[in-house]
C-alpha cells in the first residue's frame, strides 16, 4: 500500500459502557469453576488438573461418568441437559484452584437470577493468537457504514421509504430483510465508498475485563466483557480530491451527533432508555471526538434501517419482517429485538472515539 495516497489518523476508542464482541468461542460449564461467594470465575487448565489427579491417584475419566458429579447445564445454543459439573469434582477432592487454573476473572451477576436452574456457558470476548483483547477494524467499519446509510435514508421521502420496504410473497418466504431496491440504490453506493477507507484493529493496553450477566426481555446470558478501557489504532483514507470531502472523519462525527439527537427526540422509548444508561452520561465532545456504538447487544434502533422502518411500518409490517417476534409491545416504537443490558441495567457498546491526523 502506497502511504502517500492516504491520510492517516491516529484513533483512540474509550469505552463509556461495557463492550462485548464475541469470538465465537465459549467456556462450557465443565471448563470453569464458579466461586459464587466471592464472585470469581476460574478457567481450568486441564493439563495441570490431570497432573494433580495423577499425583492424588484420582481417576478423572471415571469421574466424568459418575452421576455424583452431574448437574443441569445450559449451552448458549441448545437445550438444558445433564452434564459433568467441574465444581462438584473439585470440591469433592479439595483440589487447589490456584494451581489448576489458567485464568481468574471477576463475575458480575444478578444473585437472584443466575446459576439457579442451570449452569450456563460463557461467551468469550475476541482475542488474537496471543490472548490480547482487541476491537476488530471491521467492527468500527460497520459502525461508520451504518451512520452513512442512515444519513442516506434520511434524505428519502416517506413514499420512497415505503417503496424500499415493500413486501411480496417471495421475500416473506425467504425472510429477506431488505428489498432489492434498497440493496441496489443504497448499499452498493457505500460499498464502493468504503473501499477507500482502511481500518486497523484496535488493541486495549489498559482495561478491566469481567464475566457479566446480560439480559434481553428477561432472557439471561453470560459473556466476557471489557468493562472499561482504551484501545488505539489507525484509520487510513484515500486522498481522492473528488471524494475526500464525503469521507473526512469530521463528517462521520456530524452524522453521529445528528443520529443520536434524532433518536433522543423520537417516540422511541427503548433508544432513549439506552442513552440514559450510559455510565456517567454522554460526555461533551471536542471537534475531534464522536460517540459510537460497537459490538453485541446494541438493539434494532442502532442498525442501518431500524429507526426508519419503525416509523414506516405498523405492527403488521413488523410481523412480516420478523415473523418469530414474541414480545408484547405497547407501541411499534418500543420494538427492542436485540437490545441487551447488563445485570444492573447498563447499556452495552457505547464508546467515545478521538481522532488526530498523523
Amino acid at each position: 500500500m502506497n502511504e502517500k495516497l492516504f491520510q492517516k489518523y491516529k484513533v483512540e476508542i474509550e469505552l463509556l459502557s461495557p463492550l462485548f464482541i464475541g469470538s465465537g468461542k465459549e467456556w462450557y460449564p465443565n471448563e470453569y469453576y464458579r466461586d459464587l461467594k466471592n464472585d470469581r470465575i476460574f478457567i481450568i487448565d486441564f493439563e495441570k488438573l490431570f497432573e494433580i489427579c495423577q499425583e492424588k491417584k484420582i481417576d478423572f475419566t471415571e469421574a466424568i461418568k459418575n452421576e455424583e458429579f452431574k448437574s443441569v447445564i445450559k449451552p448458549s445454543q441448545g437445550k438444558k441437559t445433564q452434564g459433568f459439573d467441574i465444581n462438584k469434582f473439585i470440591d469433592k477432592y479439595n483440589l487447589p484452584l490456584q494451581e489448576i487454573s489458567e485464568k481468574e476473572i471477576s463475575l458480575k451477576w444478578d444473585h437472584k437470577k443466575g446459576f439457579k436452574e442451570s449452569i450456563p456457558s460463557i461467551s468469550q470476548f475476541i482475542k488474537d493468537g496471543n490472548g490480547n483483547y482487541f476491537i476488530p477494524g471491521s467492527s468500527l467499519k460497520g459502525c461508520f457504514r451504518t451512520l452513512c446509510l442512515w444519513k442516506e435514508v434520511s434524505f428519502l421521502s416517506e413514499e420512497e421509504k415505503s417503496e424500499l420496504i415493500k413486501f411480496n410473497e417471495r421475500k416473506i418466504k425467504f425472510r429477506k430483510k431488505a428489498s432489492d431496491e434498497f440493496q441496489s440504490k443504497i448499499e452498493k453506493k457505500y460499498n464502493s465508498l468504503f473501499q477507500k477507507i482502511r481500518f486497523s484493529d484496535f488493541y486495549f493496553s489498559d482495561f478491566e475485563a469481567s464475566i457479566t450477566q446480560i439480559f434481553r426481555s428477561g432472557i439471561p446470558q453470560f459473556v466476557e466483557v471489557v468493562e472499561k478501557g482504551k484501545a488505539t489504532g489507525e484509520i487510513w483514507i484515500e486522498k481522492f480530491p473528488q471524494e475526500i470531502e464525503e469521507i473526512k472523519l469530521k463528517r462521520f462525527r456530524e452524522i453521529s451527533i445528528e443520529f443520536l439527537e434524532t433518536l433522543n427526540k423520537s417516540r422511541n422509548t427503548q433508544a432513549k432508555d439506552q442513552m440514559k444508561r450510559v455510565e456517567g452520561g454522554v460526555p461533551s465532545l471536542k471537534e475531534n471526538e464522536m460517540i459510537i456504538r460497537l459490538g453485541f447487544g446494541k438493539g434494532f434502533d442502532f442498525t442501518t434501517v431500524g429507526d426508519w422502518i419503525k416509523e414506516s411500518l405498523d405492527f403488521k409490517g413488523l410481523k412480516l419482517w420478523f415473523p418469530n417476534i414474541k414480545q408484547r409491545l405497547k407501541t411499534v416504537f418500543d420494538f427492542p429485538l436485540t437490545y441487551w443490558k447488563t445485570y444492573n441495567g447498563n447499556s452495552l457498546g457505547w464508546a467515545k472515539l478521538t481522532f488526530e491526523k498523523k
